[in-house]
């Protein structure tokens, strides 16, 4: 059975060969591009422990915002490229407990960042059609998917209510860490500007053994 590393290796290596192969498909020839954005994530709910009493906690995330970087080659109509991108943003409730958790983000032990998420995956896409809307201005729409690894940290503390034997008002805190396999498709579309810049917008979807969510990414793509 292949090991996560091993599959996205092999990931890897089908979309060079695959693109590599269909090199001449396009108009504009082999070229390389580097692209950089900002991202915005609406992750599901996390369902997991909070402290030892509570194991099946639902952890509410606020919307998760960041930057994102790509390299890759742009082979025609196809392209390969890595991308890793990275989130922070804030626990807003702890949700599903037998106690109720209040006030979340009010501990005195609580510093630094709350959520934290990055991912990094190999990716494939394919550029749909090149629409020309003007001179050296053309819109590409496209779709993707990708493999890779996400790694996820969270933290919060909360004053908890229930019956006086439960400790009411007593400050709880607890972290999570974790990490896993993930998978991505997206849906975008490229304007292109000039003959080596363009602007990018996307949805994409994250699949992952940590978390999912629902990602919007807009960027500035330069190939050379």
């Amino acid at each position: 059975m292949l090991q996560p590393k091993s599959l996205v290796a092999a990931f890897a290596l089908a979309a060079l060969v695959t693109t590599g192969g269909l090199a001449n498909a396009g108009d504009k020839g082999n070229r390389m591009y580097i692209e950089i954005g900002g991202s915005a994530a609406d992750t599901d709910d996390v369902t997991t422990s909070f402290t030892g009493d509570e194991p099946n906690a639902s952890w509410d995330l606020s919307e998760l915002v960041g930057a994102k970087f790509q390299f890759g080659g742009d082979f025609g109509h196809f392209r390969t490229d890595v991308k890793v991108r990275g989130f922070v943003g804030d626990v807003d409730a702890i949700n599903g407990t037998s106690r109720a958790v209040v006030n979340v983000g009010t501990g005195e032990t609580r510093s630094g960042v709350d959520a934290a998420l990055a991912v990094g995956t190999v990716n494939i896409y394919i550029d749909i059609y090149d629409i020309e809307l003007g001179d050296h201005v053309t819109l590409t729409p496209y779709i993707g998917g990708g493999l890779g690894y996400v790694r996820g940290f969270m933290q919060t503390c909360g004053l908890i209510t229930g019956l006086p034997s439960d400790n009411v008002g007593g400050t709880r805190c607890d972290q999570k860490n974790d990490s896993g396999n993930a998978r991505t498709w997206t849906l975008g579309a490229a304007l292109e500007v000039a003959d080596t810049v363009a602007l990018t917008a996307e949805y994409e979807r994250l699949d992952s053994d940590v978390i999912d969510a629902h990602t919007a990414n807009v960027g500035l793509r330069l190939s050379f």
